[in-house]
C-alpha cells in the first residue's frame, strides 16, 4: 500500500502539471508510455513464445504516433503499411507466423492509435478541459466498481477477471455518469462551456462502458499468458498496460464526443 501511495503522490501531480501544460509537453508524455508500453507487451508475448523484433516494431509505432500528431487523416494509410510490413516480415523470416503478424498489428491499434489520441485535444475547442474525462472516468468507474462489488457484489460478470462482479460494474457506470455530470455542471458555471450537463451524464456513462472494455483486455492478455502484472514501473501499480488499460479505451470516446460537440 505504501507503495501505491507514493507512485500515487508523485506521480500523479507530474501527470497533472502535464495535461495542464499541454502540446509539447503532453506528446513527449504519449510517446514515453507508448514505447514503456511496447516493452512490456513485447516481454508478455515472450510468456507464450512468440517473439517480437523491438526495433521492427518501434518504426511502426513511430509511424502511427507521427501520423497521430501531424496528420491524422493519414493514420489508415500508415496502419495499411504498416499491415504490409508486417506481412513481409513474416513471409521472409526464417521462422514465419502468421499469429505474430496478427499480434504485432494488435499492439500498433492497442497502444500508439489508441493514446495518440491524447495529442490531438490541442487541436479541439476547449479540448485542455475535456481531456480530463480520460482520467476522471477510469478513476471514478474503478474507484466505486471495486467498493460497490464488495458490498453489493455475488454474480461474477466474467471468467476473464474472477474479481469483478455485476454489481460493481454497475455502479461503476452510475457512479461514473455522476461524477461526469459534476464536472460537466463546474465547466459550466465557471467556464462557461455552454453543454447542458446531463449530457455530460451521457458522455459518464460511455465512458464507464470504454473504461471497463479497456480493463477487461488488459485482463485477456495477462490470463492468457499467465502474468500477474505487465511491468514494475510503477511500484504497487504495475505496468504502464496496468496502470493505463482502462484509460486507453477512454481516449478516443471522449476524443470523438468533444469533436463533434465543439467543431
Amino acid at each position: 500500500m505504501n507503495k501505491r501511495v507514493l507512485t500515487a503522490v508523485i506521480g500523479l501531480p507530474l501527470l497533472f502539471l502535464i495535461l495542464y501544460l499541454g502540446g509539447w509537453f503532453l506528446t513527449a508524455l504519449v510517446v514515453f508510455l507508448s514505447f514503456v508500453a511496447q516493452g512490456e507487451y513485447i516481454n508478455a508475448l515472450r510468456r507464450g513464445d512468440i517473439k517480437i523484433n523491438y526495433l521492427f516494431l518501434s518504426v511502426q509505432n513511430l509511424i502511427i504516433l507521427v501520423l497521430m500528431k501531424f496528420d491524422f487523416y493519414a493514420v489508415p494509410f500508415g496502419i495499411v503499411v504498416c499491415f504490409m510490413l508486417c506481412v513481409m516480415y513474416e513471409v521472409f523470416s526464417d521462422e514465419p507466423s502468421f499469429l505474430r503478424a496478427v499480434l504485432t498489428l494488435f499492439f500498433l491499434i492497442y497502444v500508439p492509435f489508441l493514446i495518440g489520441f491524447l495529442m490531438m485535444f490541442d487541436n479541439i475547442v476547449y479540448g485542455k478541459y475535456m481531456i480530463w474525462i480520460c482520467f476522471l472516468a477510469p478513476f471514478a468507474t474503478d474507484t466505486f466498481a471495486y467498493y460497490g462489488g464488495k458490498r453489493f457484489g455475488k454474480r461474477k460478470l466474467t471468467p476473464i477477471s474472477p474479481n469483478k462482479t455485476i454489481a460493481g460494474s454497475v455502479c461503476g457506470l452510475i457512479a461514473c455518469a455522476i461524477v461526469i455530470f459534476l464536472y460537466g455542471l463546474f465547466l459550466r458555471y465557471y467556464f462557461q462551456i455552454e453543454i447542458h450537463p446531463t449530457f455530460f451524464s451521457l458522455i459518464g456513462l460511455i465512458t464507464s462502458a470504454s473504461s471497463q472494455i479497456g480493463d477487461l483486455s488488459a485482463s485477456l492478455i495477462k490470463r492468457t499468458y499467465d502474468i500477474k502484472d505487465f511491468g514494475k514501473i510503477l511500484p504497487g501499480h504495475g505496468g504502464i498496460l496496468d496502470r493505463f488499460d482502462s484509460i486507453l479505451f477512454t481516449i478516443p470516446v471522449v476524443y470523438i464526443f468533444s469533436y463533434y460537440l465543439f467543431r
